[in-house]
């Protein structure tokens, strides 16, 4: 990631999608198409995934940059399990133990200003201070409701819980448009069934 020259901080994270399809795209061409899902999964993630996270926890991506960042991970997965492009992945990552993007950002986002402000380096702790860093952390704990001095496995924890909440809430609104078809589809077919026993009762009715 580059940082640009401008008045407000910009950051430039063209090169790293660059090095992450250059990289993507040699795996896969060397898997093939017979690829086993779960080991081209495991060397996406050694060797591609570190090209998207480089950098990313001392830089302020903005909303849309980090969407971006989202969209092309999870589009790593539906071409590695060959799933429908409109359909959301979040199942998926979470039974291979793999958060999204965004997750992963803000979790070494929140160990990179823990570390920080636990420096014994004065000038750290004071870079610290500044409104800047300390409200996107402070933004951050409160998010994930971790305290500043939260430990590692803590955050790691926090974050994962919060998957697994977005997870069980994409799980229970897919449940519920599926009984709302369900329940159209009885009562079609039970308008169905009432005119068919309409039309056959008629015949006998004017036969009368």
């Amino acid at each position: 990631m580059h940082i640009l020259a401008g008045v407000t901080h910009k950051v430039d994270i063209t090169d790293a999608k660059r090095k992450y399809y250059g990289c993507f795209n040699s795996i896969l061409s060397v898997c093939g198409k017979s690829r086993n899902e779960l080991a081209s999964l495991h060397l996406v993630k050694s060797y591609c995934l570190p090209r998207l996270l480089y950098g990313c926890e001392g830089m302020l991506l903005s909303t849309l940059q980090t969407r971006e960042l989202d969209i092309i991970w999870n589009n790593a997965f539906r071409y590695i399990f060959n799933s429908c492009w409109r359909e959301s992945v979040k199942p998926i990552q979470f039974y291979c133990n793999i958060v999204p993007l965004s997750y992963m950002i803000d979790e070494r986002k929140l160990l990179f200003y823990r570390k920080i402000s636990s420096s014994k380096n004065v000038i750290l702790r004071t870079l610290m201070c500044l409104p800047g860093a300390s409200s996107d952390f402070m933004f951050l704990c409160s998010k994930y409701g971790v305290r500043s001095t939260a430990s590692r496995d803590c955050i790691q924890g926090a974050v994962t819980c919060a998957f697994a909440g977005s997870v069980a809430a994409f799980l229970y609104s897919f449940i519920v448009v599926l009984l709302r078809m369900a329940s159209c589809v009885f009562l079609y077919v039970l308008y169905v069934c009432r005119l068919c026993l309409c039309f056959s009762v008629l015949p006998s009715w004017r036969n009368k």
